[in-house]
């Protein structure tokens, strides 16, 4: 019988050198490939068909549908937005579709309440429950504090010594109605800590853009003059 001796193909290295060279260089091709321009095009081609899938599934479901309570319901409240050419007709296609497969999980009158509670939490990246301020919880240290933002809720961080603190602790209210935040809306919190925010009434926003709900702002770098 024939054998072949393959020591032609490796010099002179012996069979774990050899192996340990081999993965080295596969391992250099892989990466290599990763990062490439064919990879990167195939990652795209790979997301537009998902894409297209999903879209043509989406289709599937509301052609299913179309006669649902839901979505007789939108069409009747919004029937120009179906007409429109702009952001309205996106916005009404895309309720449709929520709305499609709302109507073929056959929710009952209780459990819908509870599902788009649950739904408008999750799409809005708050959490579901309670914070524990455990340490998986946290991201990697950003600056050079060494400041943290929690995973779980984007609007919470900690400082390095532990002290936790939610940028949205307080939305403030102008007599128009319209709400915002400031430097002034953080609240240091403890945990277990459930994310809230509390609505604080104030005069109309001076154009420094700032809140000093002390009333001093002498130390604001560019209202230095009372509030009017």
């Amino acid at each position: 019988m024939q054998t072949h001796d393959n020591r032609g193909h490796r010099g002179n290295l012996d069979d774990t050198t050899y192996q340990t060279h081999l993965q080295t260089m596969q391992g250099l091709f892989t990466h290599r490939l990763s990062r490439g321009p064919l990879f990167l095009e195939m990652k795209r081609t790979i997301r537009d068909i998902r894409r297209k899938i999903g879209h043509a599934a989406l289709k599937v479901v509301v052609w299913a549908f179309h006669d649902s309570n839901y979505i007789r319901h939108l069409r009747s409240e919004v029937p120009d937005w179906f007409k429109d050419t702009g952001p309205n007709l996106w916005i009404a296609h895309g309720t449709e579709q929520l709305l499609a497969v709302l109507s073929s999980q056959g929710h009952s009158g209780f459990s819908v309440g509870f599902a788009l509670k649950f739904f408008e939490t999750i799409a809005k990246f708050e959490p579901w429950g309670p914070l524990t301020g455990k340490p998986e919880e946290w991201g990697e240290p950003y600056d050079s504090e060494g400041t943290q933002q929690n995973k779980r809720c984007s609007h919470v961080f900690r400082h390095a010594d532990g002290r936790a603190y939610d940028i949205n602790g307080k939305v403030f209210e102008e007599p128009d109605g319209e709400r915002f935040t400031s430097f002034d809306s953080r609240v240091y919190v403890e945990f277990p800590y459930t994310p809230t925010s509390e609505v604080v009434k104030v005069p109309s926003r001076p154009s420094c853009m700032c809140l000093h709900t002390s009333g001093d702002n002498s130390s604001c770098l560019v209202h230095k003059e009372p509030r009017s």
